[in-house]
């Protein structure tokens, strides 16, 4: 009979030296009788084993040298914890990207920075040009007020700038101007004229109704006048009043603006002396062709009591469209127009049902006789040959 052998003894006694021995010492008591017992008992001791040596700490990997102030990535431990060198430097605080960084888009009065529009007054106190770069900054602005403006960068582009202007412009009252308009600007308070025409001649700048209004503009007053370059100094604004902080400069040009605008002064701008006499009786006038001259060729106009003037350089059926429309006399001027828009002009005053003429040059006295043609019903087009017989002033 077979000796009797208890497992669990067997295992809780021994435990400990079968794991470091490993299974031959049950298998030397294995006999034919007591095999499932003793594989029995293996199968325990495997699993016991298995169980301390999973509870026991693995043993750490010999630690390497790190240079001092490096930091080092350690793949995650199996436990679910992770460990990582700490810079042993002190945090250094990294500056934050600059934000709110704009260019400065500039208007004839006043400029756009990014979402926000900037007066012409604070553009002038920060010295801003066209292109400069600036920062907003918004963390101490007050609640309803602009942020603070910042400069960063001053523009270094050498482009022609989309704005032009000119200062210190003196204004006078002129009585030689097409209706609604009173006011011009010549010479600077230092009587120098303001701008030249390639002709060498004195520019004048007609001030807008819109702008006497709105600034409450009086002979001699002192202002800078700005245009954009794609329009000419022909749609100059007043873009800055000279006002009480240059006193000085406004005795000055007070003084010279009183005198220039005086009764029976040769110094006051002459308008255009009529030679075929004829009434406008208030007509718009619209100058199809060399816009930049349109304050001489108005000076015609007014001379012979005619209305608001305008003149274009447009060639787009539309654009041309809608300024016959609103003329109640057209004048086409070829030296300057292509035969297309003089072609498409016609066309549309035709079916507009408006008086024209055509000029051969911007001369003021072709433009006056292309004036007298229109509203007389004479041919548009001067003959080649001879000249018609136009009236002339009693001397």
């Amino acid at each position: 009979m077979s000796p009797s052998f208890d497992v669990d003894k067997e295992v809780n006694n021994d435990v400990n030296t079968r794991v470091s021995t490993g299974c031959p010492g049950f298998i030397g008591l294995m006999t034919p009788d007591n095999q499932p017992v003793v594989m029995k008992a293996i199968e325990l001791v495997s699993k016991y084993a298995g169980m301390r040596t999973s509870a026991q700490p693995a043993q750490a990997a010999p630690a390497q040298d790190v240079p001092s102030g490096v930091t080092r990535a350690v793949a995650p431990s199996t436990t679910g914890t992770s460990y990582d060198f700490v810079n042993d430097k002190d945090d250094e605080e990294v500056p934050a990207a600059p934000t709110d960084i704009f260019r400065v888009e500039r208007r004839l009065i006043g400029a756009e920075v990014g979402d926000q529009y900037v007066s012409e007054k604070q553009i002038r106190e920060l010295g801003l040009e066209d292109g400069d770069t600036v920062q907003l900054v918004r963390a101490d602005a007050v609640p309803g007020q602009a942020p603070t403006i910042r400069l960063v960068a001053k523009n270094k582009s050498t482009a022609t700038p989309q704005i032009n202007g000119v200062q210190y412009a003196v204004l006078v009252r002129d009585k030689s101007l097409p209706a609604d308009y009173t006011l011009s600007a010549t010479n600077n308070v230092s009587q120098h004229p303001l701008l030249t025409t390639d002709d060498d001649v004195p520019f004048k700048f007609l001030i807008r109704p819109a702008d006497v209004e709105r600034l409450q503009l009086r002979p001699g007053d002192i202002v800078d006048l700005a245009w954009y370059n794609s329009e000419g100094p022909q749609r100059a604004v007043v873009s800055w009043v000279h006002g009480d902080d240059d006193q000085k400069l406004a005795e000055v040009a007070q003084k010279r603006g009183a005198k220039q605008s005086g009764a029976g002064d040769d110094s006051t701008p002459k308008g255009y002396t009529v030679k075929i006499p004829f009434d406008l009786a208030g007509k718009r006038v619209l100058f199809v062709g060399n816009a930049a001259h349109s304050n001489e060729m108005a000076l015609v106009v007014a001379a012979h009591n005619g209305g608001q003037v305008t003149a274009t350089d447009a060639t787009k059926g539309s654009q041309l469209k809608t300024k016959v429309t609103h003329s109640d006399v057209m004048v086409l001027i070829t030296d300057e127009v292509h035969h297309v828009t003089t072609n498409t002009s016609v066309k549309i005053a035709k079916s507009q049902k408006v008086p024209y003429a055509v000029s051969s040059s911007d001369a003021p006295f072709s433009i006056e006789r292309a004036l007298y043609r229109a509203v007389t019903g004479m041919p548009a087009y001067e003959p080649t040959a001879g000249a018609f017989d136009y009236p002339t002033v009693a001397e």
